[in-house]
């Protein structure tokens, strides 16, 4: 690992040193060192190379560069003593880690090979060449210690060389270097789920456990490495008061508990009289796991100020002092006597207190804590089935928070329980205008000139302006106003500049009226006619009134429809019906007429026939009347109506 390489002395004095310190390479000219940070006592091949120029010198390793520092400048003069490996005995080589072991191959100075053996060198008249005046255990060849002949491999462990070094290859219940150490959980001590973590002289079974006010008692029967100067607690809990662990011994005390969500600490030990309270200010119940530590401040002295830290943040310390727990190793030490929760690993002096009963087979380590006492727990970390009773309502997904639960509301409902319609007005989204709360969503009531889901969209009045004679239109909010052109006013630029007078400046045309406004003249034209002098005559067909392909012919005030054939109608709107066959007039008239000539004289006849009947019965005396109107009064019902008399 250490070792001086190569050196340059002159008169004696080093000016030039490379060589190992703990594994890396280090550069020495005159007294200033620089150090490389690639560690290479590897057992492999390394290859260095070292290089100055201008007194800047670099050191490459393996072809990366490992080192650059400013040494200023170098120079090797006549009579300078080169050493490979380190001086000869008595030279001293302690400053540089002692003599060098190993292997070198192909040293150069400058390009010029350092020949290491003078039996091994070559001609010199075919390569220029350094060669050594004096060699001191080098041999050639690259040759490591037969690391292996102490049997340095225990417990059945195989031993194999590696350059200057060895490995062993150990069963599989042991491990280290020389297979020393036994892996006592190769076996799978642990019941009930534990984890099995090995230790130098036996095993721990870590799992959690689930409390509720019922705890465990612990004793460490002496056992404990004095002084105990720490304790540490991993801990998941929602409680914000509790009794986590509390042990005493006499007037000693040591309590690690909950208040108000802070980790509070009480300690009298040791030749301290009061107790000693002090606490962290980070709170803790909040579902999360959270590791606490307690421990002296200066350990070594018989006593000291105590301080806690919660997830490696220290907290307050004490005000004063109290002295160390190695009381513990006579007390009982109880866990979780009034704590609703969860407890990881919990440590005394940094052994750790077992949640699972060790079945009569304790572990062989001989520090250690046993259960004495207590209820049993539930092995893991369990929290209430916050979710099972389905507190969300309305959709709402219930998350498990470790004895706690929030609703994941849907959009619309808020609250706890997602038992709130969400009022989606409050965070006011209506840019302009009245808000109007909806499920899950809104809707705003813009007011004129506005538009948009939130209203934020001012409408453009100027799309479809009326804005006449090239006037510009300039958009306002629910209004437009016409900026007109030289010559035009009026507020859709529509009246002509200075304003116009009737004969002067118009006259109108076909029949047209002018008449002088506020905005000057106009005319007033007659149907059939428009434009500002009623010059043009208005085009009736414009408006393509025929229908089904019929033809328009405009006229003054009007147009005339020239319709195709099988259409009639003003506007060819309807379809001409067939003509059917009629039964001429003639022929029906003169037979009817001649049926009412013959009932006429049918009637005349007879009206003639009943008056001559009529002046034959009339006289001073009928007997016929009176005879037969008296039989009839009488005799109707019985007597039929005797023939009528006639007097001659």
């Amino acid at each position: 690992m250490d070792g001086l390489i190569f050196q340059l002395r002159q008169d004696g004095r080093p000016f030039f040193s490379i060589f190992l310190w703990e594994g890396v390479f280090k550069i020495e000219v005159f007294s200033s060192t620089t150090s490389s940070q690639i560690f290479v006592s590897t057992g492999e091949k390394t290859q260095l190379t070292v290089e100055f120029e201008h007194g800047l010198a670099s050191l490459w390793v393996a072809e990366h560069l490992a080192l650059q520092a400013s040494v200023g400048m170098v120079t090797v003069k006549k009579g300078a003593m080169l050493y490979v490996g380190g001086p000869p005995r008595g030279g001293g080589v302690g400053p540089w880690g002692g003599y060098f072991k190993g292997c070198l191959q192909d040293v150069r100075l400058d390009d010029v090979r350092l020949v290491m053996n003078k039996t091994a060198a070559e001609d010199p008249a075919t390569e220029k060449i350094y060669l050594p005046i004096q060699v001191e255990h080098v041999e050639e060849g690259c040759h490591s210690d037969n690391t292996c002949q102490a049997k340095p491999c225990q417990n059945g462990g195989l031993c194999s060389i590696s350059w200057n070094d060895f490995t062993c290859e150990c069963p599989l219940n042991f491990t280290g270097k020389t297979c020393e150490t036994r892996v006592w959980c190769f076996s799978d001590p642990c019941v009930m789920g534990g984890r099995c973590v090995n230790l130098p002289d036996g095993y721990e079974c870590l799992t959690n456990g689930t409390f509720e006010d019922n705890g465990l008692q612990f004793r460490a029967n002496s056992s404990l490495v004095e002084p105990v100067t720490n304790v540490s607690i991993e801990l998941r809990t929602r409680e914000e008061n509790g009794i986590l662990l509390r042990a005493s011994n006499g007037g000693e005390l040591f309590c690690v508990g909950l208040l108000n969500s802070s980790i509070l600490v009480m300690i009298r030990s040791g030749n301290s009289l009061e107790l000693l309270p002090f606490a962290s200010d980070q709170p803790v119940a909040d579902g999360a796991w959270h590791r606490v530590e307690i421990s002296m401040v200066e350990p070594r002295q018989g006593a000291s100020l105590w301080e806690v830290s919660v997830d490696g943040r220290e907290g307050a310390g004490s005000q004063g002092t109290a002295g160390n727990l190695n009381f513990l190793n006579e007390s009982s030490v109880w866990l979780a006597e009034n704590f609703t929760g969860c407890l990881g690993e919990v440590r005394v002096g940094g052994v750790y207190l077992p949640f699972i009963p060790d079945g009569g087979t304790p572990p062989p380590q001989q520090v250690q804590f046993f259960q004495d006492g207590g209820k049993d727990i539930q092995l893991g970390c369990v929290g209430s089935a916050v979710c099972s009773s389905q507190p969300c309502l309305h959709d709402g997904v219930c998350e498990d928070l470790f004895n706690l639960f929030n609703c994941s509301c849907v959009s619309g409902w808020e609250g706890p329980h997602c038992e709130q319609d969400a009022d989606d007005c409050a965070a006011g989204p209506c840019v302009h205008g009245d808000c109007t709360d909806r499920l899950a969503d809104f809707s705003c009531d813009c007011p004129p000139g506005y538009g948009g889901k939130r209203c934020e969209e001012d409408l453009d009045e100027c799309q479809g302006h009326s804005c006449q004679n090239g006037g510009t239109c300039v958009d306002g909010v629910d209004h437009y106003t016409c900026l007109c052109p030289q010559n035009f006013t009026g507020h859709l630029c529509q009246w002509i500049f200075p304003p116009l007078q009737c004969g002067q400046d118009l006259q109108c045309s076909n029949g047209g009226a002018c008449s002088e406004g506020i905005w000057g003249a106009n005319c007033t034209c007659v149907p059939g006619y428009s434009g500002d002098r009623c010059e043009a005559e208005v085009d009736e067909c414009e408006s393509n009134p025929c229908q089904n392909g019929g033809s328009c012919l405009d006229q003054l005030n009007r147009f005339q429809c020239v319709c195709v054939a099988g259409f009639v109608g003003p506007q060819c709107q309807n379809i001409k019906q067939p003509h059917k066959e009629r039964v001429p007039l003639l022929v029906v008239a003169i037979p009817l007429a001649c049926c009412c000539v013959m009932l006429a004289v049918i009637g005349l006849v007879f009206m003639v026939m009943t008056a001559r009947k009529k002046r034959q019965s009339e006289g001073t005396y009928s007997p016929s009347q009176q005879e037969v109107a008296g039989a009839r009064l009488e005799m109707d019902s019985v007597l039929k109506v005797p023939p009528e008399e006639r007097l001659i």
